[in-house]
């Protein structure tokens, strides 16, 4: 009998850049995936927040950060998205390299 296990990437298997700032790095994906982990570029002295959804103000708040988190700082989330992942800062916040999954229900 062959394996049924679903191989998958817990660090990510693809990813993308929220600059920082108050701004909002719209749909890094669509459709359902797994958050996996996201990284630490640039400093800040503000919180990003992710959503799951297409934009902040529809999506569902999955996850804010701490503020002053050291570059180079990594976050292992693993959080199971539906629609999409959005990230948005607020004045001050980090740059921050997220990574995610977007194969199989929910990322696994």
């Amino acid at each position: 009998m062959a394996d049924a296990s679903v191989p998958q990437n817990l660090g990510g298997q693809y990813g993308g850049l929220h600059t920082g700032g108050n701004v909002e790095t719209a749909v890094f994906t669509s459709g359902g995936g797994r958050l996996c982990r996201v990284t630490i570029v640039t400093a800040g002295t503000a919180a990003n927040s992710i959503y799951d959804g297409t934009n902040s103000t529809a999506g569902v708040l999955i996850w804010t950060d701490i503020t002053n988190r050291t570059v180079g700082n990594q976050v292992d989330l693993q959080l199971p998205v539906t629609t999409g992942i959005v990230v948005k800062g607020t004045t001050g916040a980090a740059g921050v390299y997220v990574s995610y999954n977007k194969t199989g229900v929910y990322g696994t």
